[in-house]
């Protein structure tokens, strides 16, 4: 059985994978956080179903942000690396966190579309936020225990088995997500009729297809890795070249979940794009929207302070005249302590322009 050791990896292809492992981590950054900041800064993107997708970006985040630098240390000082239990430690506990939440994110995710589009009239009555945020808190939950689990088999109080619970949970989480989708495309080949509603539950769904058929491609041979060297000791162990290429395809899938979120979904593209350009996260029709409820409350503030000068010039004249004038001016009056109480109506106050206009034309018939 040929051993990864040897074949150890030559100082430019150190070089090389420090470099690629660094640029992948940016990326994921930048990206995730970008994705991220628009959905906490924008309303118009807080949909229910988007916080598995914010679920999903902040387990990327934290791959780019915390995992990738611990795994970089493993090329820049190896020595360092294999000395220090608490790196190693600390890096398999946040990486298969993270990886794992994932997985169980996208399997949830899919069920949650299969759902929405199969029984749409249910899917209405029975979602909330706090079912949305109940499957966030199971994913994470999950993942932290079998990242627990690992821990255990580090320190020898939990034997090998952990290996086969993780690669039946990442099998499993799989098989959920491709034949939820699978049973969702057949719905939206056979659904000849489609309403205006349907359409974005179409193209979300589509969205969230590309993200799990990513997934799959990048992390299969990840899995594959894991039952060569675990369950299979006839097999030769990859190289080391070959585990960290697949280690880097693995990795990469938490930046190409951005791109799907840019491509795909109008509300986080616009979001990002108004933020590169602007510096700001809000959307110019809540600009739009904000200008024009200024503009209105000018615009009353200035009316109430005509009604008012016409309230009080209307008692003077009404003063001066008697009669008449007299009943115009209390009803004026009565006008003005409703609006002072803020039950003021222009529709009343447009019916007491027209009987000021009636009045002031009897006077002068007679």
């Amino acid at each position: 059985m040929a051993s990864s050791e040897d074949s150890p990896l030559s100082k430019t292809e150190h070089i090389a994978f420090t470099i690629a492992f660094t640029l992948v981590a940016l990326t994921i950054i930048v990206g995730n956080s970008l994705t991220i900041a628009a959905f906490t800064k924008t309303k118009l993107i807080r949909r229910p179903t988007h916080y598995f997708l914010i679920s999903l970006a902040v387990a990327d985040l934290i791959v780019g942000a915390f995992a990738m630098p611990l795994y970089i240390t493993h090329f820049i000082a190896p020595f360092f690396w294999k000395k220090s239990q608490i790196i190693q430690t600390l890096y398999y506990t946040i990486d298969i966190t993270s990886g794992m939440a994932s997985v169980f994110t996208l399997a949830v995710v899919s069920v949650e579309r299969l759902y929405a589009f199969g029984w749409p009239w249910r899917y209405r009555n029975s979602s909330s936020l706090k079912c949305y945020i109940a499957g966030v808190a199971f994913t994470w939950l999950s993942a932290a225990v079998i990242s627990c689990l690992y821990l255990g088999l580090r320190f020898n109080i939990i034997s090998e088995v952990v290996h086969t619970i993780t690669v039946v949970a990442i099998s499993v989480s799989l098989a959920v997500a491709c034949s939820a989708y699978s049973a969702l495309g057949l719905r939206i080949k056979l659904r000849k009729r489609r309403r205006r509603g349907m359409e974005r539950h179409k193209r979300l769904s589509l969205t969230l297809f590309a993200i799990t058929g990513i997934f799959i491609l990048t992390w299969t041979p990840f899995e594959v890795i894991i039952i060569i060297i675990h369950f299979c000791s006839t097999c030769a162990v990859p190289p080391h070249r070959v585990g960290y290429v697949i280690k880097l395809l693995q990795y990469s899938n938490s930046f190409m979940n951005t791109l799907v979120y840019s491509l795909r979904i109008q509300e986080f593209r616009r979001a990002i794009i108004n933020f590169l350009r602007c510096g700001s996260l809000t959307p110019r029709s809540e600009i739009q929207v904000r200008n024009v409820a200024v503009s209105v409350n000018n615009l009353v503030n200035s009316c109430s302070a005509i009604t008012m000068n016409a309230l009080f010039s209307g008692t003077r004249l009404a003063e001066n005249n008697g009669g008449g004038h007299r009943r115009l001016a209390k009803r004026r009056t009565d006008l003005f302590l409703m609006h002072r109480r803020g039950k003021y109506s222009p529709s009343k106050a447009r019916a007491t322009e027209k009987a000021s206009v009636v009045g002031k034309s009897k006077n002068v018939h007679c």
